[in-house]
């Protein structure tokens, strides 16, 4: 007797079955995932192509997905500045905190506008030792206002992101193998 559905367990690893099939194999093979499904289901015509469609549709969806960015393993942990007098700290000791948790080092530190405005105020005003520019000056020695754009320690680097998504306040440590940032070329 055909059926007409399949119980989610069977219908779990079925699935699995169809993903293991190569990108190139699901594109030009429509056919075979059916055939795959006869062999292993005893689905009715109609419901084996339902079935299909759906795969191919959400195969389809998922190669787009990873063909638009390189994959990437990614941690990410939010956390709250409590005094952004001493933000350097906090932010260092999050980062302690993050790979006491994920075993690695974050990457990028994701705060919105107003708090890294409030970094650099404080930063430029009252910490110029503590910061260097590009050509390795100390901004204590120079006149210049520091927009900042990482922050560095011993054993790792931050790269800073703005999401206004953010409360003030709040701020994210991630750890991302392939960053993409705003106007890179994200298609090599």
């Amino acid at each position: 007797m055909k059926l007409d559905y399949i119980e989610w367990k069977e219908l779990s690893l079925l699935i699995d079955g169809v993903y293991d099939l190569t990108y190139e194999f699901v594109k030009a093979h429509a056919k075979s995932i059916e055939g795959y499904l006869l062999q292993h289901t005893n689905l009715s015509e109609h419901a084996r192509q339902k079935l299909t469609d759906r795969i191919l549709r959400s195969q389809y969806a998922e190669m787009a997905k990873v063909d638009e960015f390189p994959r990437s393993l990614l941690f990410q942990k939010e956390f709250i500045l409590k005094d952004y007098y001493y933000w350097d700290d906090e932010l260092f000791q999050a980062s302690y905190d993050f790979r006491e948790e994920f075993r690695i080092y974050p990457n990028i530190v994701i705060l919105n506008t107003l708090s890294m405005r409030k970094i650099e105020l404080i930063t430029n005003n009252l910490h110029k030792d503590k910061v260097k520019n590009e050509s390795g000056m100390k901004l204590s020695e120079t006149s210049e206002f520091a927009l900042l754009e990482k922050f560095s320690a011993e054993n790792f680097e931050l790269k800073f992101a703005i999401d206004e998504s953010l409360e003030t306040s709040e701020f994210v440590l991630i750890f991302d193998t392939n960053p993409l940032w705003r106007n890179q070329d994200h298609t090599k």
